[in-house]
């Protein structure tokens, strides 16, 4: 408002203000500067709370995972429970027949000596497999060095006879999760080992397995060999499909001897490993 140019000149003068200036309701304007300010911090508060609804709804979500994750855990557990359950079952039933004790005696005394004959062993490993044995998975897993075996039939003809003792130290391992290991050592030192994955036909007791790694002299091949070198070497391709699946047709087991006939054919006999 300008200052007035003498003191008893009025501050407004509807003749030459009117329209310049708004009168102003003070108590009105007052109150709806609280209604605001009360507005705002309502606002304030409902994000506050819309802050804390999501808070709670992503720490429920991350709980949710949580036991979901649990009730995974537990099924699994519970399914490999079962499965060990199962095993241990079959292993309790497992007894072998007095008819196999003869066969299995020769077997034991040719992975101690060496020294029988190995058309004997070969005819005793023949005479276990007739009778159709029920081999239950726990008494196959660990860790069995071969002894003899009599190849496969292609390597039988091109050898011109049966091969039978085992010169080298050949291991072959079936771990409790599904591995298998086979390799050639020096000593403890693997020359030559392969890894892979193995599932067990418990109604055939079939071992059926695929190599995914070689390793030699202790260096792991890459993993992005040629499907036509990892053929050479054994080795699951990226096709994953074979003329015949790599699979062991177990005969017989008891706490020292191994039997089995492979997929090519061939026999095999091993010892357990802590045995030698």
């Amino acid at each position: 408002i300008p200052e007035p140019e003498e003191l008893d000149t009025p501050l407004f003068d509807p003749a030459k203000d009117f329209g310049k200036y708004k009168l102003v309701d003070v108590d009105l304007l007052k109150t709806k500067d609280e209604d605001l300010r009360v507005a705002k911090i309502k606002a304030t508060q409902k994000d506050d709370q819309l802050a804390s609804l999501l808070a709670q709804t992503r720490s429920q979500q991350a709980e949710l995972e949580k036991l979901r994750e649990q009730v995974k855990q537990l099924s699994q557990g519970a399914a490999e429970a079962a499965k060990v359950s199962a095993e241990q079952a079959e292993l309790e039933e497992y007894i072998l027949p007095p008819q196999a004790k003869g066969a299995l005696s020769i077997l034991r005394d040719a992975v101690e000596d060496r020294d029988i004959d190995p058309e004997e062993v070969y005819t005793a490993i023949r005479a276990l497999e007739k009778q159709k044995l029920q081999v239950p998975a726990l008494a196959v897993k660990g860790s069995w060095r071969l002894v003899f075996t009599s190849g496969t039939a292609n390597t039988q003809q091109a050898m011109g006879g049966k091969i039978n003792y085992v010169p080298v130290k050949a291991v072959q391992t079936f771990g409790e999760d599904g591995e298998i290991t086979n390799g050639v050592y020096l000593g403890p030192v693997p020359l030559v080992r392969f890894k892979g994955r193995y599932k067990w036909l418990s109604y055939r007791s079939r071992l059926e397995f695929d190599f995914q790694d070689v390793e030699a002299f202790g260096v792991y091949t890459p993993e992005n060999l040629p499907d036509p070198v990892r053929n050479i070497l054994g080795l699951k391709t990226e096709q994953g499909e074979y003329k015949k699946q790599p699979a062991f047709n177990f005969i017989a087991v008891d706490d020292k001897v191994l039997l089995a006939r492979g997929a090519g054919g061939g026999v095999g006999l091993w010892v357990r490993e802590q045995d030698e």
